[in-house]
């Protein structure tokens, strides 16, 4: 039914206090369907797949980029 789009569902947590972060995580497995049974899903025919707008450098931890 999520599926067909007849129903949405709304999940409500916090991830600073991690509650319903694990919820979260099992609707998408449970629910979303897998990227391979999408048709046409493939990357190689996408074009751009990401766009990185920004990189920033730390001298003590490693580039972090935001897309």
């Amino acid at each position: 039914m999520i599926r067909d789009q007849r129903y949405v569902p709304v999940l409500v947590g916090s991830s600073i206090k991690n509650i319903g972060v694990p919820t979260l995580l099992d609707a998408i497995v449970n629910f979303l369907p897998h990227a391979r049974t999408i048709p046409g899903s493939s990357i190689s025919n996408m074009g751009t797949f990401m766009y990185i707008f920004k990189t920033v450098h730390d001298r003590q931890k490693l580039p972090l980029s935001f897309a």
